[in-house]
């Protein structure tokens, strides 16, 4: 079993509140009390940033995180500078990557056999100093993240990170588990809710 030394719960980090929005095709956006905040929209495959540190931003606690669901006018509103955003899969590489500080995201092992099904844009997304390497080889041979740390002469920690990113964004496929594996298995993830409507309705509780 996988010491939990090596592994980061994605319930703790905005990760969490991506994967859910994703999972019941929710158009959302996540702000902190600094303002800084990103909008998401998923069937769309697209997302808007308005961070200045997306590092922090990723590792805030989920309970410093303020979630709405957006309305087709509040989408309108954030796209009306200009048509589209970034790629979506980008945002959640980065959420987990941030996340995973040297850390394996939970649900996956080092002893996968992966592979590689999408190359990263490495010139616009953080990792770790040995990224190109990694890729290079996850694309060619499915190898173990521990067999491939070796190979490269790569820290675990920087393996344990881009496999977290890899995975989290979709380019990564699991050769020796299937997605019916306990681990693999994706939970069902409750929606967000209108947390706007939500504080109108208690305040009119309040109030009565």
């Amino acid at each position: 079993m996988e010491s939990e030394d090596y592994q980061f719960n994605p319930e703790e980090y905005l990760i969490n509140i991506l994967s859910r929005a994703v999972a019941n095709k929710q158009d959302i956006s996540v702000s902190i009390a600094s303002g800084d905040k990103v909008a998401i929209f998923p069937a769309r495959g697209d997302y808007y940033s308005f961070v200045d540190d997306m590092a922090s931003f990723c590792t805030s606690n989920i309970d410093d995180l303020v979630v709405k669901v957006l309305t087709d006018t509040d989408g309108d509103e954030i796209r009306k500078d200009k048509e589209h955003g970034r790629n979506f899969d980008e945002l959640l590489w980065q959420a987990a990557y941030y996340a995973s500080q040297g850390r394996l995201i939970q649900g996956c092992r080092r002893e996968d056999v992966v592979a590689l099904r999408y190359w990263p844009n490495l010139t616009r997304l953080p990792g770790p100093p040995s990224s190109i390497a990694i890729a290079a080889l996850l694309t060619r041979y499915p190898t173990s993240i521990t067999l491939a740390g070796r190979i490269l002469g790569v820290p675990m920690s920087e393996m344990l990170e881009f496999y977290s990113a890899a995975y989290s964004a979709g380019f990564i496929k699991v050769h020796n588990r299937t997605m019916e594996s306990h681990d693999l298995k994706p939970h069902k993830l409750k929606p967000h809710s209108d947390s706007t409507m939500l504080g109108k309705l208690l305040s009119r509780i309040s109030r009565i």
